[in-house]
């Protein structure tokens, strides 16, 4: 009888020393934008103890952190993208006393997917530049361009440091259709699944009207040569030469020039040789690179 009694009072003694018979409720929902670690406020606690750990039996890349002001705790500089990883957390009374583990979490950071802007659909841009939103923890992306939707043969693919744009190196058939996606990689080299697959087709370039045309005679040496806008032009570049250079793989330029802005007109800052025959083409040159040449027209300065 007097062993029972001895038992009785060291349990009432451990008892009345920690005020905690029970572990904290923990919240199995992690963010994967910003992973933070959740929990219920247990009564009379003065910090809770957290393990993070990379297995059940918390063995592995086990890291142990001191929570003394809140009842969550982030763990976003602790964790890496494609990872699984198991928690708990317990509570600690201001006496040191250590309450009892509480069930185990588990959460897996997935790296972001990028997703595409552009080019989606029919575009004019005869070499389209990617686009896509940035991907938050990408160091760097992958693009891939195909014409199968399943990419088991890419046409390209391409890798850059740029946040959410890939400079237009491919020049794509007109009236063909391609795919491209893009996935995104961490610094440790952590890769997300890929984007979706979009869908694109590059339409033949619009025909330009252009002024003067069709070997029209001028009136002046200087003639103010004109043509319809196009559209996402940020400026035009206009070329002059003499018309029996048409043909030539590189022909001389008399004019070569670009426009301030928008503008869809020039007129020759030197004036011509009068009663010679010229031709002359202009392009767009928009953000992400020149556009197509118009075809050629011609037109004769008059005689002095």
């Amino acid at each position: 009888m007097r062993y029972a009694s001895v038992l009785a009072i060291a349990s009432l003694a451990v008892f009345a020393g920690c005020a905690f018979t029970s572990a904290p409720t923990i919240d199995q929902f992690v963010s994967p934008d910003a992973p933070r670690l959740s929990w219920l406020p247990k009564q009379g606690a003065a910090k809770y103890e957290v393990q993070l750990a990379r297995d059940t039996r918390f063995t592995s890349e086990v890291r142990e952190l001191a929570v003394t002001d809140d009842a969550s705790v982030s763990v976003r500089d602790f964790v890496r993208y494609n990872k699984s990883y198991f928690w708990r957390v317990r509570a600690v009374d201001r006496a040191g006393f250590k309450g009892p583990w509480s069930a185990t979490g588990f959460f897996r950071l997935e790296l972001p997917v990028p997703q595409p802007i552009s080019p989606v659909g029919e575009t004019r841009d005869p070499q389209p530049a990617m686009k896509w939103d940035k991907a938050p923890g990408a160091a760097h992306y992958i693009v891939q361009i195909s014409t199968d939707e399943l990419f088991r043969f890419p046409e390209k693919t391409y890798e850059t440091a740029a946040k959410d744009y890939f400079p237009a190196v491919f020049k794509p058939q007109q009236g063909k259709q391609y795919y491209w996606r893009v996935r995104a990689v961490d610094p440790s080299g952590a890769m997300s699944v890929w984007s979706k697959p979009v869908a694109f087709t590059v339409l033949p370039s619009q025909t330009t009207t252009l002024t003067p045309s069709a070997g029209q005679v001028v009136d002046t040496l200087t003639p103010t040569l004109a043509w319809a806008p196009r559209r996402n032009a940020v400026r035009y570049q206009v070329e002059v030469v003499l018309a029996d250079q048409v043909g030539v793989e590189e022909p001389e330029a008399i004019v070569l020039a670009a426009t301030n802005g928008g503008e869809t007109s020039l007129t020759p800052a030197k004036a011509l040789k009068p009663d010679t025959a010229y031709a002359w083409r202009v392009r767009p040159l928009m953000q992400n690179g020149p556009g197509q040449w118009s075809e050629w027209e011609t037109f004769r300065t008059p005689k002095q």
